[in-house]
């Protein structure tokens, strides 16, 4: 120029150093980047110099904005923490200096412009490198505060393009501090403004035309629908634009916030039921994690790669668990390792907002690895490095982002996981259960976190993410539970799997909501509730039926759930009717089972063991009735069938690779064992019953004390106390019943009393009416024997009178019980007493016409007395009474002859 023109020159200059600058975001190595931001750094630097040799009256804010941009522009390329911090103050200090003096002059533009560019330079740089929550606070009020002064300067002045901007960044800090700052510190206003002006920066960019500000409000309108509506179909169908016009720009910046936004929108996949659908999106996504990382590295803009590596991460961590391949699962989390432990160079002495994701995704993917580990010493130190980056990633968080709650929920989530894998391979039961409740205590923290987060707007209510939350907590009571036996503790674990189903079933995950009804199924079970149980059961096959529906390609898979889920409702039902014993029912659900168990592929090796129960339960109630015989057979039934199951388990024990499947089995194996030994045991009860009828009371009595001793065996090992508490009740019947036939044997009236008091003890564990009834019956019974004992050794007629009330007593309670056969056998019993007293007085007395009646009465007494056994199933009783039938009449028949000569008229010769 011929004149000297400064001002021109410097902005000229300017523009230069804003092509430069724009350039270097459009670099395709680091190299590259470096060169052309330096290249705008000394554009700048000459803005600069010529702007100083302008009047400073003119050019005050001109300068202080150029050396602005000086600062800003050296940001991107220095790599020490400390000088970044300290080029972040000047450029904001220089920012507002401009700022003052375009309000000074009252220039709308001006005004609107500087606050953009100073709100785009904070998302750029500043907000990332925040110390603490307070200083992040700080400088999300600054920019809301830029925001509105922002728009409302230019809303004075046509430039749609600074307008466009206003909007788009304002729009963007609403979102993005509700998001990491938590609910509980937005106002009224963000909602409404966020949405309202995202959607107002995309129509006003789209008229300009401009791909970079359409990319970056497309951005904002993406975090607004994702934030403030929860709807995160929407906000991807947004970050599809941001992406489309990103590519355009070449902005490496745009590019891998687009694609990086795009992932972690994707994340919420592990809710995905659809596997194909799963699989391709965490693939996707992995793929965009990774061009992010790319895209930042190449733009030197490594504050931002934690988040994009934390995406990635849990994306390889998804796709391992969906990874049939041992290898291929290890290789997987490997991979998310290696590129973590790569970063961890990158955030070292460096205290980045973001800086968390790298912990929190090492975390995951060691704690990944440590389940496909077999050796446990490795297993060990590779959850011990878990556990430390874990804590790490929640120290941090909670300096820097104290209330991003849906994190810090998910961190403390993801610290129960690795206490519970520590727990199972803890060498001492104390350690193991401190875990196990340390275990609780995380997620207790990490319920509390996302109890706080509205409902209304965020994505993981929305999509059903927190129902993974409440499900993994009832899964964590219930490792408690197995613990402590504390029943507390599993309705807690129910209320959970409860939370569960209401987020699964409002998000209409059908699958997921399935799973939880199985818990809850499984819970109330060991609640004995076993109709709840059961229902919740019918609730999650119906469930799986609408999965089925639902996803096609899975149908099969999720209709042999739902008869898995119809068998088990069946089960429960069968013990239900088992413990009003209604043993007939019990036995037909049993048969429904197996029918069930045996309609699946996957469960058919279970349907033997249902078979060998429904047996059980037959013979049960053959020998309530008193079919000692058929009752025996049908134990010895269900013995062998249980011997066949337990060959099957064997087997499939080999087969199975999933951990909860084959510690199913493993139980199932322990209870059909048991319950094979129970059989054993009821053989032996029901051929002592037989002996008893022979008269073999010394062999009865042997058998009896055998069955006791078996039963006693297994007592302690049932882990159902219900069950428990069932078998107690047959032990001190087997006992009772050896002493009852000791006596028998012995004619002991202490051992029938010792026995009263067994059927008094039994009473304490009856569940039902029926058999509190019986079991007095029996205790009363024996009373009665005993007395009986006493009159026959004494004669004395009190006992007689005794004998006569427990046993009139008994035939009552057996009566009110509903045991026929044992109130007639009472009854016989109360005759045949009765008739020996007449046969005893008949035998007293000298006159031959009343010893001729007291033996008649005698013999219809035993007459009766012979009819009732008979009746009872008795038949021993009943040939013996008979036998004593047959002396009766021969003394009759004598009483009666000596009464006719006594009684003779005398001839007189």
């Amino acid at each position: 120029m011929k004149e000297e023109d400064f001002e021109k020159a410097g902005e000229i200059y300017e523009r230069m150093g804003y092509c430069f600058f724009r350039a270097a975001l459009q670099a395709k190595t680091s190299r590259h980047f470096k060169g052309r931001m330096k290249l705008a750094v000394k554009s700048y630097e000459r803005t600069v110099e010529l702007f100083r040799k302008v009047a400073e009256d003119v050019n005050e804010a001109k300068i202080s904005h150029s050396k602005a941009l000086v600062n800003f522009a050296n940001l991107w390329i220095e790599k020490a923490f400390s000088k970044r911090s300290l080029l972040l103050d000047e450029w904001w200090t220089l920012e507002r200096e401009t700022l003052r003096a375009h309000e000074k002059n009252g220039d709308f533009l001006a005004i609107g412009k500087v606050c953009n560019d100073m709100m785009q330079g904070c998302h750029d740089q500043r907000i990332w490198y925040a110390k603490d929550w307070f200083e992040f606070a700080n400088i999300a009020e600054e920019c809301f505060y830029l925001g509105d002064k922002a728009i409302e300067a230019l809303s004075k002045v046509e430039d749609v393009y600074e307008l466009a901007r206003a909007y788009c960044w304002a729009s963007w800090y609403y979102g993005f501090f509700a998001l990491f700052g938590g609910y509980q510190n937005i106002r009224d206003e963000f909602p409404k403004k966020s949405l309202e002006y995202s959607r107002k920066a995309v129509t006003l960019s789209e008229k300009t035309g401009d791909d970079h500000l359409i990319g970056w409000s497309y951005n904002s309108a993406s975090l607004a629908a994702l934030v403030f509506e929860g709807n995160h179909k929407l906000a991807l169908q947004f970050n599809e634009e941001t992406r489309k016009h990103s590519l355009l720009t070449k902005d490496n910046a745009l590019i891998g916030v687009g694609i990086g936004w795009a992932g972690s929108i994707c994340s919420l996949v592990q809710v995905e039921e659809d596997p194909d659908k799963q699989k391709e999106t965490l693939i996707k996504a992995d793929e965009w994690a990774q061009n992010s990382i790319r895209h930042y590295e190449m733009a030197s803009w490594h504050i931002l790669t934690p988040i994009s590596y934390r995406i990635r991460a849990g994306m390889l961590v998804g796709l391992a668990s969906i990874e049939i391949s041992p290898e291929v699962k290890r290789a997987l989390l490997e991979k998310a390792i290696t590129s973590g432990r790569v970063l961890l160079k990158h955030i070292r002495g460096r205290k980045g907002l973001m800086d968390h994701y790298v912990f929190d995704g090492l975390s995951h993917a060691l704690c990944d690895l440590a389940k496909t580990e077999t050796e446990i010493i490795s297993k060990r130190l590779i959850l011990k490095e878990a556990l430390g980056f874990r804590k790490k990633a929640i120290m941090d968080l909670k300096r820097v982002l104290p209330t991003f709650y849906p994190t810090l929920s998910s961190n403390y989530n993801l610290l129960a996981l690795i206490q519970i894998e520590l727990s199972k391979i803890a060498l001492h039961p104390k350690r193991e259960l401190d875990l196990v409740n340390d275990a609780v205590s995380s997620m207790e923290i990490s319920i509390k976190f996302i109890e706080r987060v509205s409902k209304e707007h965020y994505a993981g209510w929305k999509s059903g993410l927190f129902g993974e939350f409440f499900y993994l907590f009832g899964k964590i009571l219930s490792y408690q539970f197995a613990q402590t036996k504390d029943r507390k503790i599993l309705k807690r674990a129910i209320g959970a799997f409860i939370r569960s189903v209401e987020i699964f079933g409002n998000t209409g995950l059908t699958s997921h909501a399935a799973e939880s009804y199985w818990q809850i199924g499984k819970l109330l079970d060991l609640l004995g509730e076993n109709l709840e149980a059961a229902h919740n059961y019918d609730l999650a096959a119906k469930t799986y039926d609408l999965a089925a529906k639902k996803i096609p390609q899975l149908k099969d898979f999720y209709k042999t759930h739902s008869f898995y889920m119809q068998a088990w409702s069946q089960i429960e039902q069968a013990r239900y009717n088992h413990s009003i014993e209604e043993y007939e029912k019990a036995m037909q659900n049993y048969q429904n089972s197996a029918k069930l168990h045996g309609s699946t592929d996957h469960w058919s090796y279970l349907a033997s063991n249902y078979v060998a129960w429904a047996y059980m339960e037959e013979a049960e109630g053959l020998s309530r009735k008193e079919k000692t015989q058929p009752a025996k057979q049908k134990f010895q039934k269900a013995f062998e069938q249980f011997c066949n199951a337990e060959e099957s388990f064997k087997l499939k024990l080999e087969e199975i690779t999933s951990a909860d499947e084959k510690d199913m089995l493993q139980k199932l194996f322990k209870a059909s064992d048991l319950r094979r030994k129970y059989c054993q045991a009821r053989i032996f009860l029901e051929e002592a019953k037989l002996m008893d009828r022979k008269g073999k009371f010394l062999q009865s009595s042997k058998k009896y004390g055998e069955a006791a001793q078996n039963i006693s065996a297994i007592v302690g090992k049932l882990d159902v106390e219900a069950e428990r508490k069932e078998l107690e009740y047959v032990l001190i019947l087997c006992r009772a019943w050896e002493k009852m036939a000791e006596a028998e044997a012995t004619t002991s009236s202490e051992s029938y009393l010792e026995a009263a008091k067994l059927f008094e003890q039994a009473k304490e564990h009856c569940y039902t009416k029926k058999a509190s009834l019986w079991t007095l019956g029996n205790s009363s019974f024996c009373k009665g024997l005993a007395a009986k004992n006493k009159f026959q050794s004494t004669f004395d007629k009190s006992y007689h009178s005794m004998a006569n009330k427990h046993v009139e007593q008994a035939a009552d309670y057996y009566r009110r019980a509903g045991f026929q056969v044992a109130s007639e056998y009472a009854k016989a019993t109360q005759r045949l007493l009765d008739g020996y007293v007449y046969m005893n007085s008949a035998q007293e007395e000298i006159d031959p016409e009343k010893k001729t009646k007291y033996y008649q009465m005698a013999e219809q007494l035993l007459q009766i007395a012979a009819g009732l056994f008979t009746k009872a199933m008795q038949p021993e009783k009943t040939s013996e009474i008979q036998r004593i039938l047959v002396a009766v009449r021969e003394e009759k028949a004598l009483a009666a002859s000596l009464n006719e000569v006594m009684h003779a008229p005398v001839i007189t010769l």
